[in-house]
């Protein structure tokens, strides 16, 4: 009854309860182990706090299921009186942290209440157990009051990064919050940081940060634009703006001059990559208008933006990109390390192929219909290994008859189990008067026969009946 009353601010109640029983005030709640503090503290009854502190003061230390103090509770759900009211009961208390190693500031910050913060801004170096700070946390759920207060504190917060080597210009970018973008990287000029985290030392001019670096020891790095500070994977603001297709985001991140735009993340994407592969035109047209040279870059299996756009059946993006007078000359004939072409590239995917972007590239190039790749495929072969039948008889359409014959019997041994296996066996789709020399040349070869379609080894046709011979035949 007593957590009840705290939960409800019944300040009567609560002095009720605590005369009768005085014992009551170390109850706890059996799911949540939270007492009476906890309770008024998360409904910011600041009145009922202080009656119930005033009896117990070490109540302010309790924690619950979570190892949350009354101050973690209060710091979340942004009553900051009750916030003034615990740390003048016990300042200790604002060192408590959560099975998590969040403080009071955490969650304050993500829940962006600023006057909460004010009180809590002593805490602003502290990590939670994945090293992120409250920095981490506004910039993740774009809380800018929060982030100004922050950096007006501490600016050298910019270049701290988490577990995963992302800061919270990373965060702001992934969240798709392009104020608090611009309010990570507003000032007269780019903003710098040292690539040495543990140092957590900033400045707003290069000519300053390297006047600062000239004292340093000489092992320490060189500093670098915040926008090209790469994660875990390698990736950068840039990587995650296209992954987010955030227009509004990009224009403040190319505004800071990135020296990195180039940099890969781990297999060699860049943003234009990302942008390519998930349709995003006006993302892939703003950054080939930045710096066209992007289209050049290729990733560890050496493919380019154009390839990955092929591959995902990305027309539109295709488009954009051939439209760049620079490209067009070149880009149709391009080739990745296994040396498919794009139109191997357009068939990989069956879900992804697109019969327009299929004879786009065609009429582009019309001799990679024939084109081998290292393992000897040509684009027909790659329709017929998934089974793509609209894609098979387009390209036997714009091969002659001895084209045709010499990519299935050439390859006999790679065709043969997609005979066995489909309900209509893919030499059936040829041209009528190409299937009957095929049948003669896999008959003197390889001893195969023809059966309703399908294909019957000749030594099973020696047991036939004269019938079934007939039938055959």
């Amino acid at each position: 009854m007593l957590l009840m009353a705290a939960t409800q601010g019944n300040e009567e109640m609560v002095a009720h309860y605590l005369m009768q029983s005085p014992e009551l005030i170390q109850a706890v709640d059996d799911c949540t182990q939270r007492t009476a503090l906890h309770c008024a503290a998360k409904n910011g009854h600041d009145k009922v706090a202080a009656q119930l502190l005033a009896q117990c003061p070490t109540l302010i230390n309790n924690v619950d299921w979570t190892e949350e103090t009354a101050l973690h509770l209060a710091a979340e759900y942004g009553h900051d009186k009750v916030v003034a009211l615990l740390l003048s009961h016990s300042p200790k208390s604002i060192e408590a942290k959560d099975k998590f190693c969040r403080t009071a500031l955490h969650y304050a910050a993500l829940g962006g209440h600023d006057k909460v913060v004010v009180h809590l801004l002593s805490l602003v170096n502290e990590t939670d157990h994945d090293s992120r700070t409250a920095l981490h946390y506004a910039a993740e759920h774009g809380k800018e009051n929060v982030i100004t207060l922050l950096l007006a504190h501490r600016p050298q917060l910019l270049g701290c990064t988490d577990s995963r080597r992302r800061t919270a210009l990373h965060e702001a970018v992934i969240g798709g919050h392009d104020k608090a973008v611009e309010q990570l990287l507003q000032g007269p000029s780019p903003r710098w940081i040292l690539d040495l985290v543990d140092d957590h030392k900033w400045t707003s001019t290069p000519t300053a940060l390297f006047l600062q670096l000239s004292s340093q020891e000489p092992t320490k790095k060189k500093p670098v634009l915040l926008v090209d500070v790469q994660d875990s994977t390698k990736k950068t603001a840039f990587h995650y703006a296209a992954l987010q297709n955030n227009e509004k985001v990009m224009p403040h991140l190319l505004a800071q001059m990135p020296s990195q735009l180039h940099r890969g993340d781990l297999v060699g994407r860049t943003a234009l990559h990302y942008a390519a592969v998930q349709g995003q035109v006006n993302m892939v047209t703003r950054l080939l208008t930045h710096d066209f040279t992007l289209f050049s870059r290729m990733d560890m299996d050496g493919r380019n933006a154009l390839q990955y756009a092929v591959v995902h059946g990305q027309e539109r993006v295709v488009d954009a990109i051939l439209a760049h007078t620079k490209f067009t000359s070149f880009a149709v004939e391009l080739v990745d390390k296994p040396r498919n072409t794009l139109l191997h590239l357009a068939l990989l995917d069956p879900h992804c192929s697109r019969e327009s972007l299929v004879e786009k590239i065609w009429r582009a190039n019309p001799a990679a219909v024939l084109e081998q790749n290292t393992y000897g495929e040509t684009p027909l072969h790659v329709a017929c290994t998934t089974s793509n039948e609209w894609a098979i008889e387009f390209l036997q359409l714009k091969m002659s008859i001895d084209e045709v014959l010499c990519v299935y019997a050439g390859s006999w041994e790679n065709i043969s189990p997609f005979l066995d296996e489909q309900c209509e066996p893919l030499l059936a789709r040829l041209h009528q008067d190409v299937v009957e020399l095929v049948f003669e040349f896999l008959g003197t070869k390889y001893g195969i026969r023809r059966k309703n379609k399908r294909l019957r080894p000749v030594e099973e046709a020696e047991h036939l009946s004269e019938d079934e011979v007939i039938d055959e035949l």
